[in-house]
């Protein structure tokens, strides 16, 4: 379903978003930023969403006493879920810099013409693709199906396998250059995996 989204108020968001995390990650850690609408038409959407990329975050490299909401690419991650269809109005350009990432998950063609906002070299952002098909019987998408049924106590939506795939091509990409410092590479590999990333 198709929500329309202000692109003033997604920088506002955006903005609001800055002023509640820590500022730029550290070598060992990077920062997402989920864009995600707010209509209560959508709110278990969003739901599903969060909950399928978390799971990606908690399959490997997790340790007892992490601080981070997960790990991603033998890195820490800090995930901070964004609304994107505030009422009208106009709000400052914000300063999306301190995240590292951010995934325009219905928000790709407000974000392709904010892109100069968010800061060169500064942010690289994933645009969602088309997961794998749920029903699949490959190994990985069966093991997902299990694994999200087992922590969530129901099946997996298209809107989880989304956002599940979404944090495999941030994994893939961080473990790819060994961080997320380039965002120019990072954006390069979320290009380069957007049609045919298998999990």
């Amino acid at each position: 379903m198709y929500v329309p989204i202000n692109p003033a108020w997604l920088l506002l968001t955006l903005m609001v978003g800055a002023l509640v995390t820590n500022g730029p990650a550290a070598a060992h850690s990077f920062s997402v930023a989920l864009i995600l609408p707010a209509s209560a038409m959508v709110a278990e959407q969003n739901k599903q969403i969060r909950q399928g990329f978390m799971l990606a975050t908690a399959e490997r490299d997790a340790h007892p006493d992490q601080e981070s909401d997960g790990h991603l690419g033998g890195l820490d991650v800090y995930i901070t879920a964004l609304p994107a269809d505030a009422p009208d109005g106009t709000g400052p350009v914000a300063d999306p810099s301190v995240f590292d990432i951010v995934v325009a998950f219905d928000a790709g063609r407000y974000l392709t013409r904010l892109k100069n906002h968010l800061g060169e070299n500064q942010t690289a952002v994933l645009y969602p693709a088309t997961p794998p098909f749920l029903w699949s019987q490959t190994p990985a998408v069966v093991a997902f199906r299990a694994a999200y049924q087992k922590q969530f106590g129901t099946p997996p939506t298209a809107a989880a396998a989304q956002g599940y795939n979404a944090a495999r091509r941030i994994d893939a990409a961080v473990r790819g250059q060994a961080g997320a410092a380039d965002k120019n590479l990072l954006a390069r590999s979320f290009e380069a995996s957007g049609d045919h990333f298998t999990w």
